[in-house]
């Protein structure tokens, strides 16, 4: 029942997503069950930090805002600016809160702060590690493969019931016809749809120049080539 809810919801509005990542909503979830065969876990919400300032003597930046990170939070320096001295921008460092807007690095959790020096680009902002989720989807596929199985079993039963108990067999003929008819025929109408008539660049008037540099048009000649040897 699932499997078929989210198929009719992603027929129904069409919705597209490329990852995971942009799913934020409940349905927008459940159109994975149907696409990819898993259920996204729930994303936390991202805490992007700006830096401020930086206190040399402490090892420790300051950000505009509440930064917002745990101890033990990892992070790295985003590249937008000009970094401190001591940090790396593809290294992710731990950090310890000293203030709800002051934090220092470490390498590692028992580590001593990352020295820091230089001055602080207000362009660099600190952000955490997202944790990439991955998922494991033989289970769901077997059991999608099993209901798809129990399904054409039954439906061939029904064909076989209907041929059986029933003396006049014209309507059991025209519904199996039916159903492989018209799914096509529908899919072949939708193929013969006459493409929107396209805007015009200007107003429609075929007259109407084409704004470009001027002395360039249909009725201007082309300045002369420079002189010199033209290769033949």
């Amino acid at each position: 029942m699932i499997f078929l809810i989210t198929g009719f919801l992603l027929i129904w509005t069409g919705d597209r997503m490329k990852g995971p990542d942009e799913a934020t909503s409940l349905l927008q979830r459940l159109f994975f069950i149907h696409t990819e065969q898993y259920l996204p876990a729930v994303q936390p919400s991202i805490q992007i930090a700006q830096l401020k300032s930086i206190d040399a003597g402490q090892n420790a930046i300051f950000t505009f805002e509440s930064h917002g990170f745990p101890d033990h939070t990892l992070v790295r320096l985003a590249e937008s600016g000009t970094l401190p001295e001591g940090v790396e921008p593809w290294i992710y460092y731990q950090t310890k809160t000293l203030s709800p807007s002051s934090f220092t690095l470490h390498a590692e959790a028992d580590a001593p702060a990352i020295e820091l020096s230089g001055p602080a680009d207000t362009n660099v902002y600190i952000m955490p590690k997202i944790e990439q989720h991955s998922y494991n989807t033989s289970a769901f596929k077997l059991l999608v493969y099993l209901m798809v199985t129990g399904v054409v079993i039954t439906m061939l039963l029904g064909v076989v019931l209907a041929f059986k108990l029933t003396k006049d067999k014209r309507p059991v003929w025209a519904a199996i016809a039916l159903g492989i008819i018209m799914p096509f025929l529908l899919l072949k109408l939708g193929q013969n749809q006459e493409p929107g008539e396209e805007e015009p660049l200007g107003s429609g008037n075929p007259n109407t120049k084409i704004p470009g540099p001027p002395g360039i048009g249909p009725e201007t000649d082309l300045p002369p080539l420079p002189p010199g040897n033209l290769k033949q």
